[in-house]
């Protein structure tokens, strides 16, 4: 039997995104009609969202089997695995949006993915609400009228593109790290900390008209998940370890393998970096120029302060930070393993529409 344990109403699956004991499943997926059959409360939580215009939606729903091992049930497990998937869906988003594709079973904010702060009870009695502020109890009726969140659209159909590959290779790094037990290895600990952080930089902006600091807090957390991503443990993180990170990914177009722009970080030259780097670099010196209170201005939310980018600099970290995760990726992979036509056919269809995506960017201007 399985077991509700989050409820995610700003989305509505298309199929269900599952390894072994956990899913991610929709609200018509069979495990739900069996869980609603026979409990109440289920059955109130599954029919009672509706959004802000009280139109009836059908959320998605976080499910562990009962019977699955106590690490199912680490609070760790179940982000990480909301983050990886919540992560793949919200860079292809960005990659469809440079390309200028349209993309409506896609999301560009990690709010999408937040869990509702109620849900069952683990003794099936009631409803528990989840949060630092209120930690209640709610036994005895089984109504509940549930909501979206109001600054969201409910996303219909959501589903993989291109970057399910991507979603593999991180659920294969997941695995490692929570079911295989890998609790304390560096590199998976410092990759789902880093994806913590990520998914909190692709938050919703402040509600309203967001100021241009709260764009510069955003963009700091975007470096600090580069960073987390580059650290090599026995010295310290900066900018250059970023640098080397986002160096070593092989790009096809030759546009992008050049390198043609200098970088100078404090008195160490480091040589010439490629366009990819140098868009981080620039990710880098507007964080610096936030937290450390030097003026800013609008322009300055554009590559190089240039406006002829139709996109902010926020809207190509992901792109950034796609290329980071490949690269980092890259270290788990078997080398000895004989070359895969098929898995070669999936990588390439990932990292094609990435490659694209940087070089509309390029194209704007030669930079």
């Amino acid at each position: 039997m399985w077991r509700i344990i989050y409820v995610l109403p700003n989305i509505e699956l298309k199929a269900p995104i599952e390894e072994n004991y956990i899913a991610i499943v929709p609200s018509q997926d069979t495990r739900i009609k069996e869980i609603i059959s026979s409990n109440p409360y289920a059955k109130s939580l599954v029919t009672g969202f509706k959004n802000k215009y009280k139109n009836k939606i059908n959320p998605s729903f976080i499910l562990i089997d009962a019977q699955a091992p106590d690490i199912y049930f680490k609070q760790e497990l179940i982000f990480g695995f909301r983050n990886i998937f919540a992560l793949s869906i919200i860079i292809e988003k960005y990659e469809c949006e440079l390309q200028k594709i349209l993309s409506p079973e896609l999301v560009g904010f990690s709010n999408y993915f937040d869990f509702y702060p109620l849900t069952i009870s683990k003794q099936n009695d009631g409803f528990i609400t989840l949060s630092p502020a209120v930690g209640e109890l709610a036994v005895g009726s089984s109504y509940f009228q549930g909501q979206s969140n109001p600054s969201l659209s409910v996303c219909k159909n959501l589903s993989f593109g291109n970057n399910f590959y991507l979603f593999n290779l991180l659920k294969k790094t997941w695995e490692r790290r929570f079911i295989k037990s890998n609790l304390n290895e560096w590199k998976t600990s410092i990759l789902f900390r880093s994806l913590d952080m990520a998914y909190k930089a692709m938050e919703l902006p402040s509600i309203g008209s967001p100021s241009i600091y709260d764009m510069g807090t955003k963009a700091s957390l975007w470096v600090s998940a580069f960073e987390i991503l580059s650290h090599p443990r026995k010295s310290k993180v900066n900018l250059i370890t970023v640098l080397d990170l986002l160096g070593e990914y092989k790009w096809e177009d030759r546009k992008l393998k050049n390198k043609y722009h200098k970088l100078k970080h404090g008195n160490q030259r480091y040589g010439r970096i490629n366009f990819v780097q140098n868009l981080y670099q620039y990710l880098y010196k507007i964080r610096n120029d936030f937290l450390h209170g030097n003026p800013v201005k609008e322009t300055c939310l554009y590559p190089f302060g240039n406006k002829s980018f139709s996109s902010q600099i926020l809207k190509i970290a992901p792109l950034l930070y796609k290329v980071a995760l490949l690269q980092f990726l890259d270290h788990f992979r078997d080398r000895r393993r004989r070359f895969d036509p098929q898995k070669y056919c999936s990588m390439h269809f990932c990292k094609k529409p990435l490659e694209k995506a940087i070089l509309e960017l390029k194209n704007i201007k030669k930079l």
